[in-house]
């Protein structure tokens, strides 16, 4: 199952990713789908979307204006109380190596204001950025995205 981890800069430094809220294609998501007539991979777009919208919330992402998510995989055992955070989220406890990470999901620069907005729970912000995608990194980009956002 493919998962979204909202993350911190700072974790793209660190030697794995201790995943806690994640979110996926939950039943809660897979309904709301269903009702406004998305595919499943429109209600996977959905769900890294309210992964973005949740690394908002973190103040690192904030003070530098990017929201960060990382995609991975894993079994659908490992993932607790679905949806009870709301729509596509899940609770875990996964300590994931870097080679057990798919790709880095990452605003491109521009969208600083916006990102400070949501975060400041400004919904119109939230409105403009569920419209963005992120751009897709691979892992082996990490040590250059670290540079660009002034963490080496």
């Amino acid at each position: 199952m493919r998962i979204y981890i909202p993350v911190a800069p700072q974790d793209l430094a660190a030697d794995a990713v201790n995943a806690k809220l994640v979110f996926a294609l939950t039943p809660k998501l897979l309904e709301l789908a269903d009702e406004i007539g998305y595919n499943e991979s429109e209600a996977e777009e959905l769900a890294a979307t309210y992964a973005a919208q949740a690394s908002a919330e973190f103040d690192e992402n904030a003070a530098i204006g990017r929201r960060i998510v990382l995609a991975a995989s894993t079994e659908e055992a490992k993932l607790r109380n679905l949806d009870k955070e709301g729509y596509a989220s899940a609770e875990t406890d996964l300590s994931l190596p870097w080679k057990k990470i798919d790709a880095i999901l990452m605003d491109l620069p521009g969208v600083e204001t916006l990102v400070k907005r949501l975060h400041e729970a400004d919904e119109d912000a939230w409105d403009e950025l569920a419209e963005l995608s992120l751009a897709w990194f691979d892992p082996s980009e990490r040590t250059a995205l670290q540079t660009e956002l002034g963490l080496n």
